[in-house]
């Protein structure tokens, strides 16, 4: 009697293999999307809240030193943040937060920051004589040198080529509409890198500038104020870690693209047939 045919088992392990490989690519892009959106919106919330997280995440820092406090004005892209120590008690500040100092007139940002923290007549004088002279300096370095529309941009272009290059990447198609899609989503890719880029590396060398180009000074002295050294700022590493995620991204998809295989109609690869239990077998 003759023997039954072994089954054909050699290409399983290589299968099961470049499968664990394909769903290792999916978890790692989807890690990769979720932090670069992340960072993305930390980036752009410096100093619109009076948390600890939120109030440390700050462009640059100008401060006025008075007898009994010290008084520190934060501000990121569109928030700034009040800070008073008690030169006593420096481990109790007082402090609070406007959302959007671009939004106010300097006055009216004075006349909220001193009305808010609700200090004794005394240190509310001094208080809104330190705010007349550093908020106008704040207000226009927002607007002329610490520009919200690269770190926004990147976002957004970001978000939308995700979906498009998902969608691109699920089949192929000779039509010219998919061409179009992943000419376009290719497109917004380089300037989404670009913008972080931009936005990064222009905030880094304007921080650099606030103090004479000399990073290992703590502070400069800008007449009646002094501005505080923030390049080693948690803002500053949110920023890089944002543009680094953003290139990696792309990359990850690159070589999404490059591994897929033109017959397969589902993202990253994966045949309709395929379930979890497959990925454990041999």
């Amino acid at each position: 009697m003759a023997k039954p045919p072994r089954p054909n088992t050699q290409g399983q392990p290589r299968d099961t293999k470049r499968r664990w490989a394909k769903l290792c690519l999916a978890l790692l892009t989807v890690i990769v999307f979720i932090a670069t959106t992340v960072l993305g919106v930390f980036v752009m919330v410096g100093c619109v809240s009076s948390s600890s997280a939120i109030s440390n995440l700050f462009l640059a820092e100008l401060r006025d030193n008075g007898t009994d406090y010290d008084i520190h004005l934060r501000f990121g892209y569109f928030g700034g943040c009040v800070i008073m120590s008690n030169i006593a008690s420096p481990d109790a500040p007082l402090s609070y937060c406007i959302m959007n100092l671009r939004a106010s007139d300097a006055n009216d940002l004075n006349e909220e920051f001193c009305e808010k923290l609700n200090l004794p007549s005394d240190q509310t004088d001094k208080l809104q004589d330190a705010l007349n002279v550093m908020l106008p300096v704040a207000k226009n370095l927002q607007t002329s040198v610490f520009n919200w529309e690269p770190p926004l941009v990147s976002l957004l272009l970001f978000l939308i080529s995700s979906i498009m290059l998902l969608v691109a990447v699920t089949a192929v198609s000779p039509k010219r509409r998919y061409k179009a899609t992943l000419f376009v989503a290719v497109l917004f890719a380089a300037f989404s890198i670009a913008s972080a880029l931009v936005a990064d590396v222009g905030a880094r060398q304007a921080a650099a500038a606030l103090l004479d180009g000399d990073p290992t000074l703590d502070s400069r002295s800008l007449g009646p104020f002094f501005v505080q050294n923030a390049s080693a700022n948690l803002q500053y590493i949110v920023q890089d870690a944002a543009a680094a995620c953003v290139a990696l991204f792309y990359v990850i998809f690159g070589v999404i693209f490059v591994r897929r295989d033109p017959e397969d109609k589902t993202p990253f690869g994966f045949p309709h047939h395929v379930t979890i239990n497959q990925f454990t077998q041999n």
